[in-house]
């Protein structure tokens, strides 16, 4: 089984914004630098016109964003799939699965090196993390250069 860019984009909270922002942070910069205005929410109605030379200001923000949103989704695809290929895989018992809305949390602990760990992870709300109950034993891959860090492996994994 390998990393999969899907299963990091349908599980991993941090990961989906980037993904989701890139484009829509690219969108808005090219629909002002297109029509030179503003749109607005549609219980004000209408759109506010930018100042003439305005419009080129707002295509290079966005696409500045975009590349920053794209660098940070390419940094945690990368990250997450060297902690997979190269972490030590342990024994990890789920503590606590929160919800709110579409996103959530799940929290964990583990034993390393005869110390114990807690942490988690935020989460997206689908049938796969619906399923991680607390007191669930789940495998989870330990970061090699910060083993306070680590990620259920089924979550990323194809």
């Amino acid at each position: 089984m390998k990393p999969s860019l899907w299963k990091l984009l349908k599980n991993d909270y941090l990961a989906l914004l980037a993904a989701i922002f890139g484009p829509v942070a690219l969108g808005i910069g090219g629909y002002v630098a297109v029509t030179g205005s503003i749109p607005r929410r549609a219980a004000r109605g209408g759109e506010v016109i930018v100042a003439n030379g305005v419009d080129l200001p707002w295509l290079i923000g966005a696409s500045i964003l975009a590349i920053v949103l794209f660098f940070v989704l390419y940094r945690r695809f990368a990250h997450i799939k060297h902690v997979l290929a190269n972490g030590n895989r342990e024994q990890a018992t789920i503590l606590d699965v929160s919800f709110f809305k579409d996103r959530g949390r799940v929290e964990f602990e583990y034993a390393h090196g005869g110390q114990t760990y807690r942490t988690g992870t935020a989460i997206m709300k689908n049938r796969q993390t619906l399923a991680l109950q607390p007191n669930d034993v789940v495998e989870i891959a330990l970061d090699p250069a910060d083993p306070a860090k680590a990620y259920i492996t089924e979550l990323y994994l194809a």
